[in-house]
């Protein structure tokens, strides 16, 4: 498996609830969203009935955000409706262009549940994949849960806008909070193990890399999944199935293929092959698993990734496979997207199970060279 089945990081309704990209045909719901959502809470902009923005007006900003290269509406629907919204909003002078502001708000009844942190994680994966460079918002010094989120999400403190809003007739500060994306990683030349690409150097895993692996992977695994705290469940899936003495063990199994990605002599991701190693999903030919692929959540956007899954495809294809399978989470939209835009193919169901839970996960796969090296 490359993406371990979510241990319940989200809840069952953040699971469930779909992070999309809003569209024009979504203006009225959306304003009627906003109206409730001002209605219920202090620590927006707007106070109730204040807004007077028409549906065709909503619908001309929702096109013009289609455009814009920094700038995107994400909704958040459970069962058909709207329950959160994230404004990513862009500006427009050149210099100003590598920026976007960011305005988060989610139904009050469904705080607490993981819609935040999704909208959040998506926003955050579309402002690097777009290549800005700042993402930045502010927020009410008293709104400590969300300052805890945006923390989680690499988010710090710039300074304070005192006296920034008055709500019911009283002064209220505010932080601005921003996240710099470091410069990404220039990905004309593809690297091999041994080999560097700017920065970046790919090598093969080697017995003293165990401990480094072993912390990598359970930060990771940790900022993926257990975003809303630790279970005993995950603590001990984590604990045991990413411990020191694991990694020691895969990097001297014969049919593993470890290759991990450094920066600056420092451990940032790596990519884990298991040679020959079969699903009944997967498409016919001679297989090979890609049991995970992870990277520092620092360095994503930085196509660190996409380095490790074209040297995890070498390797395979040089192990003799030519087919290349994965089991991601079905609710892990990034690394869906990151594998269906590299060529790889949904080809179904399956499930990871561990302390009594079952998760479901998709099957993804890719020819990686023709069968039986034919031409």
């Amino acid at each position: 498996m490359s993406e371990p089945s979510s241990p319940r990081g989200f809840t069952d309704e953040a699971s469930a609830a779909v992070i999309r990209r809003a569209v024009e045909s979504d203006a009225q719901s959306l304003l009627a969203l906003r109206e409730a959502l001002f209605a219920e809470s202090d620590y927006l902009l707007w106070e109730p009935g204040e807004s007077r923005v028409k549906v065709e007006e909503e619908r001309k900003r929702l096109r013009s955000l289609d455009g814009a290269g920094n700038s995107i509406c994400l909704v958040a629907v459970l069962d058909g409706v709207p329950v959160g919204f994230l404004n990513a909003i862009g500006f427009q002078v050149n210099r100003l262009a590598h920026a976007t502001k960011l305005a988060l708000a989610v139904r009050r009844s469904h705080w607490g549940k993981g819609i935040g942190a999704a909208l959040l994680g998506e926003a955050m994966a579309w402002s690097r994949a777009a290549g800005l460079v700042r993402v930045e918002l502010t927020v009410h010094t008293s709104n400590h849960r969300a300052i805890a989120l945006y923390r989680r999400f690499g988010f710090e403190v710039e300074g304070l806008r005192r006296s920034s809003l008055r709500v019911a007739g009283r002064a209220v500060d505010e932080y601005l909070m921003s996240v710099i994306h470091a410069a990404p990683v220039p990905a004309d030349t593809p690297a091999t193990c041994g080999q560097s690409v700017s920065e970046l150097v790919l090598r093969p895993a080697v017995p003293d890399d165990a401990l480094c692996l072993s912390v990598l992977a359970m930060q990771v695994f940790l900022d993926t999944y257990a975003t809303q705290g630790i279970r005993r469940a995950v603590a001990r899936e984590v604990l045991t199935g990413y411990s020191e003495q694991a990694f020691s063990i895969a990097i001297a199994n014969e049919r593993a293929r470890i290759c991990v990605a450094e920066m600056a002599a420092h451990l940032v991701g790596f990519a884990h092959v298991t040679i020959g190693e079969s699903h009944q999903l997967a498409p016919a030919g001679a297989q090979s698993e890609l049991l995970r692929l992870y990277v520092q959540e620092p360095f994503t956007g930085r196509h660190v990734g996409t380095q490790l899954l074209a040297e995890a495809e070498r390797l395979a294809v040089a192990a003799g496979s030519d087919v290349l399978w994965l089991t991601p989470w079905v609710h892990n939209h990034r690394a869906l997207g990151f594998y269906r835009r590299r060529g790889y193919a949904d080809c179904g169901q399956t499930c990871f199970v561990f302390e009594g839970e079952s998760h479901e996960n998709r099957l993804y796969a890719k020819r990686i060279a023709p069968p039986d090296g034919s031409a």
